[in-house]
């Protein structure tokens, strides 16, 4: 099974098997949420086996989100290091050090 269709049969919520479309009868989370930026889309691919679901929490460093690892089928914590006052995501999800803050 690849990566995709995993991604497609799972909540990005609370990465338990969906019932059904639409919203979550594990945790209420609707298919339809959009994550907004700087944060990384749901069901993004990192590393060809990560897949990212909702954001869980932020701090001015890092941002923590739900993940499932596709090799050993299980639900993960994903944290990607994303200072706010240093960096910005780009359209293509690329991080970008914001210009005169590369030293810091």
């Amino acid at each position: 099974m690849n990566v995709k269709s995993i991604a497609d049969e799972l909540c990005m919520g609370c990465m338990m098997p969906k019932t059904s479309s639409g919203k979550c009868s594990y945790c209420s989370y609707e298919d339809s949420k959009i994550q907004l930026k700087p944060y990384l889309p749901v069901k993004t691919v990192v590393a060809g086996k990560y897949i990212v679901g909702k954001r869980l929490f932020s701090t001015g460093d890092s941002t923590t989100y739900i993940g499932w690892d596709c090799d050993n089928s299980s639900a993960i914590f994903v944290t990607e290091y994303l200072p706010d006052a240093l960096c910005v995501r780009l359209d293509d999800l690329q991080i970008e050090v914001i210009s005169g803050r590369e030293t810091d």
